[in-house]
């Protein structure tokens, strides 16, 4: 079911920080002038660039799904338990979605939605089945199939709209910068040696009234386990580079279960606003 083509992210900005110093006049000892408290220049830590191809490959395949199911999304949820190409696409994704027809329905998209689920009718050629209080349209005949499914008939079509569009309407560069910095990260850590996949994502978490969001994705095999998560905050004058983590660190380590190992912190990315990253990589049997 993948219909679209992957494009290169390639999302890079430069902070540059000056300040000004006071100045002398005649023979009077000069008063040194106040320099403002400036937010430090964010540091960049290289990460590797080379990715085995079967990694490259795996993580590219997801990037598409991505591009295949998930519309423009302020927050959403990726599960993927593992890709098995000849038998369909084995996703579980919980999104919440803005459309152009202005509804926001929550919507999953499963592989089973509910054995019970039964004929209901048709939606824009696609059959639809309800189970409870869920209608449930049939997206693809693999094995097993594809559903979405949600709570109206207006947000299930909402829906198949933009399934069948053909278009990956998923622009969110906030997302896009933080997965980019994660698939290398953790193509570095486990290889493509990868049995599932969960992605969070939250543009719009805002915890104690702040302007902020988040990122997180977690990754493993049955020997080894990978975790990045990025708090980000623009347009908040009250977060920088300085004290995003000091701010909201801990709400981010409660919201979006930062593991207790060894972590990789505080690294930054120049993506032209304040972030924050946590990083790490050990031994499922731990």
């Amino acid at each position: 079911m993948c219909r679209i083509a992957l494009s290169a992210l390639t999302l890079s900005l430069a902070v540059v920080l000056a300040a000004c110093g006071g100045r002398e006049e005649g023979q009077v000892t000069p008063t040194p002038a106040t320099t403002p408290a400036l937010t430090p220049a964010p540091t960049q830590t290289p990460i590797p660039t080379e990715i085995l191809p079967a990694a490259q490959e795996y993580w590219s395949e997801i990037e598409q799904l991505i591009g295949d199911l998930v519309p423009e999304a302020s927050s959403f949820s990726f599960r993927l338990s593992q890709l098995r190409r000849a038998e369909g696409p084995m996703v579980e994704v919980v999104l919440l979605a803005a459309f152009p027809d202005g509804s926001q329905p929550r919507l999953h998209i499963v592989r089973d939605p509910h054995p019970a689920a039964a004929p209901f009718s048709t939606l824009q050629g696609f059959e639809v089945y309800k189970a409870e209080d869920t209608l449930w349209a049939k997206l693809d005949e693999g094995q097993p199939p594809l559903w979405a499914g949600t709570a109206t008939n207006e947000g299930l079509g909402s829906y198949l709209d933009f399934y069948v569009s053909g278009e990956s309407a998923l622009t969110n560069e906030h997302f896009w910068n933080a997965f980019s910095y994660a698939v290398q990260r953790i193509a570095q850590g486990l290889g493509a040696d990868i049995s599932y996949v969960w992605i969070s994502f939250d543009d719009q978490w805002n915890p104690q009234g702040h302007q902020a969001g988040s990122f997180r994705v977690q990754a493993g095999s049955q020997e080894r386990t990978a975790y990045v998560g990025v708090l980000f905050s623009e347009g908040d004058p009250d977060l920088d580079f300085a004290n995003l983590a000091t701010t909201l660190g801990q709400d981010f380590r409660q919201r979006f279960a930062v593991p207790d190992v060894l972590l990789e912190e505080t690294e930054v990315r120049q993506w032209g606003y304040a972030n924050h990253i946590w990083y790490a990589a050990w031994e499922t049997s731990r």
